[in-house]
């Protein structure tokens, strides 16, 4: 799942970079998971190492947040799924 964090955190970086904002302006996240258990024993550590190096603000000001256990997600291979809301600034 580690690397499913990581590229999920990429994208969502890129997309937002595209939108003319980043991953300060995030006011909400959504983390859907299929492994409750291995996310908090292995993978929010390593979404926490993301956004220390990527968006510390984030970590400073945590935006409203929901975690999620699915029985799986769409690609049967993926075993996190992270949606967020930004404040695109005008």
């Amino acid at each position: 799942m580690d690397e499913h964090v990581d590229m999920a955190w990429d994208k969502i970086k890129e997309r937002l970079g595209d939108m003319g904002t980043s991953c300060d302006d995030i006011v909400q996240k959504i983390t859907f998971v299929t492994e409750m258990d291995e996310w908090f024993r292995h993978d929010i550590w390593y979404q926490n190492r993301w956004l220390k190096k990527n968006s510390p603000k984030l970590m400073e000001e945590e935006p409203a947040g929901t975690l999620l256990q699915v029985s799986r997600l769409a690609l049967p291979e993926m075993k996190v799924e992270i949606q967020v809301i930004a404040v695109v600034p005008e």
